[in-house]
């Protein structure tokens, strides 16, 4: 289901794994292989901590079409939908952040946090985002 996302626990006892096909992210244990949670989450991309306990997730809003059609586009920008996810690293509840796709910037791949900033990253054109004074939960 296509594992595109991977974060480990400060302690490493915890992996995190997002599965883009499946509209899934899940947390393993490591030590034995138990599944502690997953949650549905559309097209889920790459993780990032937002702080100790929160992840950070990026959810394309689109179809795989759409998806493949933005990565072929010769243009800078791609309005391909998108969400940014907070997701509780011990439970899987999930809060959505922030929404965006229409331009200056679409198809957002990572969301990282930076003071009261969270910068974006894409995989098409030639933009970095950067979103002022984000309430993250």
């Amino acid at each position: 289901a296509l594992p595109n996302g991977i974060e480990v626990s400060p302690d490493g006892a915890v992996v995190y794994v997002n599965f883009y096909y499946g509209d899934q992210v899940v947390a393993v244990e490591r030590a034995t292989g138990k599944q502690l949670w997953s949650t549905d989450l559309s097209a889920p991309d790459n993780l990032s901590w937002a702080r100790p306990g929160m992840l950070l997730d990026v959810s394309h809003r689109a179809n795989l079409k759409d998806v493949i059609e933005c990565a072929r586009a010769e243009a800078q920008t791609c309005t391909l939908p998108f969400a940014v996810v907070a997701i509780d690293a011990a439970t899987g509840v999930k809060t959505t952040v922030m929404e965006g796709g229409p331009p200056p910037m679409g198809a957002v791949t990572v969301a990282l946090p930076m003071g009261a900033r969270l910068l974006l990253g894409s995989f098409v054109g030639n933009r970095l985002g950067r979103i002022e004074n984000i309430a993250l939960p």
